[in-house]
């Protein structure tokens, strides 16, 4: 290894040739999709770091808000990426996206709710 970046602006992959939709809608979103399934199995494994829970339900709720806002500018040139493939792909007017994230960000409420610790 030569090089690690943890936060960067920049893509980290790069795809040569062309993609079906569904491939482009899956490159679209696996990097936030891993984000939130990350902050899924920290709910559920429910380990007792608390600080490290907050950082991750901050980190997803950038990523919902992110999409969210990037679908909000749809089709402007500096939005995400991401935002964009996957609409181009997926054919969907950008509501769905901000409808999709904030019921994510609902069921991630309950979610946190419902697996929530005691205070000792």
């Amino acid at each position: 290894m030569t090089d690690l970046v943890l936060v960067s602006t920049q893509p980290r992959v790069y795809i040569l040739g062309s993609l079906t939709p569904a491939q482009e809608i899956f490159v679209a979103v696996a990097g936030s999709g891993a984000v939130l399934a990350v902050w899924l199995l920290w709910h559920l494994l429910r380990p007792g770091w608390r600080l490290a829970g907050e950082t991750l339900s901050c980190i997803a709720a950038i990523e919902l808000l992110g999409w969210s806002l990037s679908a909000l500018n749809y089709p402007a040139p500096d939005i995400s990426r991401d935002v964009s493939r996957f609409l181009r792909a997926a054919q969907l007017h950008p509501a769905w996206v901000i409808a999709g994230c904030l019921l994510l960000a609902a069921a991630g409420l309950l979610i946190a709710r419902w697996t929530r610790r005691p205070r000792t």
